[in-house]
């Protein structure tokens, strides 16, 4: 059984909310996935990617 906790599973999660434009779901899950995982250097660039996407909507 997948523990829906997991970092990868966050992570892939969260980079499938920024490309599904969904930037705020995509935030929340990356730092949850970095509160779990505080070392994973992807989740910090997928957090950028979202954060960039969440900028999109603002222009």
């Amino acid at each position: 059984m997948l523990n829906p906790e997991a970092p990868d599973i966050l992570y892939n999660l969260g980079m499938l909310y920024a490309e599904l434009d969904k930037p705020e779901k995509s935030v929340k899950t990356i730092l949850k996935c970095i509160n779990v995982d505080p070392v994973n250097s992807n989740a910090y660039v997928a957090l950028g990617f979202a954060y960039y996407k969440q900028s999109e909507r603002l222009i």
